[in-house]
């Protein structure tokens, strides 16, 4: 195999074309994404310590490469629609409908199913009872759960973990358009300037172990914002990308050289993942194409499975975490498909009603 074909992939479709026509894989993508938080969370659930993820290659967990993941596909997706159907309401709507629905249900059974249930000490006493569903709601501190979440777990008082990313995902939903009208997006110099310095400043947070200035929402801000620019840079380039081999090769090489060095590891493992992302997105696999992965199950998966390791390990505290993985598995797999069929996806039918106002500004081709 040539250098050309190992990198440029001459005569394949692009990322373009392969987004235009359907033909990829990321819904499945973002399944394993969820999935390797999974695999994550089952670590911690059943240690009840932080760091005690069962694989952590060079430092880095899983379910942290998996969050840049998300992210740049989300960075991606959103410039996408932003290039090709504009800002206006409808752009707003779309996102609200594909994250609120089954967030306000997960809410809903935090407080009046599961909260009540569970709870070892008095529950229904004023505000303190519907507080924690409120926080989900309006992205707060979602760290804790109901009153009386299981005290006596390895990890107690933890209903859902992984909420806390959904914050700067929306915050990534509200700053995208207005770059986009800045012409920040639109305007590839103005763009590759920005994400050169995301990235600079991520170095920065990562030398200082992410606490610079004491903000580690700041940190987070930079970094999941530096992975969210990678997916804009893509459609930059998306003429170019053909997911070959070589670039997984070469990212990877990348991640292991900042893990042997212990410089600039955030930086790297987007790199990584953004080209780990791209070569799976993207690849010709006829097995791939036959897997039956029209619906998105990968939301519900992510928001669902916690409290289900949560509620697991309280009734079985000997579960080793591959039993926990596995039997949490069996339950949330049905649940996100129950979530994707007659939530989200009913929800985003709504979207169509509506129609973006305006003139389409494209993103420079």
């Amino acid at each position: 195999m040539t250098l050309g074909k190992l990198f440029l992939g001459s005569g394949q479709e692009c990322l373009a074309d392969r987004l235009a026509n359907r033909d990829n894989h990321f819904n499945f993508v973002r399944l394993l994404l969820a999935s390797m938080v999974m695999i994550d969370h089952a670590g911690l659930v059943v240690s009840g310590m932080a760091s005690s993820e069962p694989f952590r290659p060079f430092g880095v967990s899983l379910g942290y490469m998996a969050v840049d993941g998300f992210f740049i596909l989300s960075g991606l997706l959103i410039a996408r629609s932003l290039a090709t159907k504009g800002v206006g309401a409808q752009y707003f709507l779309a996102r609200l409908l594909r994250v609120y629905p089954a967030l306000i249900f997960l809410a809903v059974i935090a407080v009046f199913l599961i909260g009540p249930i569970v709870a070892q000490e008095a529950y229904w006493r004023g505000w303190a009872t519907i507080s924690y569903g409120i926080e989900i709601i309006k992205f707060g501190d979602t760290s804790g759960g109901p009153i009386g979440f299981y005290p006596d777990n390895p990890f107690p008082n933890e209903f859902n973990s992984p909420l806390w990313t959904l914050r700067y995902e929306m915050l990534c939903y509200v700053l995208a358009p207005f770059a986009f009208w800045l012409g920040i997006i639109s305007h590839r110099f103005r763009f590759l300037i920005c994400l050169v310095f995301l990235g600079g400043v991520s170095v920065i947070f990562d030398a200082h172990e992410k606490s610079i200035f004491g903000s580690h929402v700041l940190a987070s801000c930079v970094r999941l914002g530096f992975a969210f620019g990678i997916g804009i840079g893509l459609w930059h380039i998306r003429n170019l990308v053909r997911g070959q081999f070589g670039w997984l090769v070469l990212g990877l090489g990348v991640f292991m050289i900042a893990g042997v060095f212990d410089v600039g590891q955030d930086v790297a493992d987007t790199v990584f993942m953004a080209t780990f992302v791209m070569w799976l997105g993207l690849a010709k696999w006829p097995t791939l194409s036959k897997l039956p992965l029209k619906s998105d199950i990968s939301y519900g998966v992510y928001i669902y499975h916690y409290p289900i390791m949560q509620i697991l390990i309280a009734n079985f505290p000997d579960l080793s975490w591959p039993r926990l993985l596995l039997f949490s598995t069996i339950l949330t797999l049905p649940a996100a498909w129950v979530s994707w069929t007659f939530i989200e996806k009913t929800a985003l039918r709504y979207k169509k009603g509506f129609r973006a106002n305006g003139k389409t500004k494209s993103v420079a081709s």
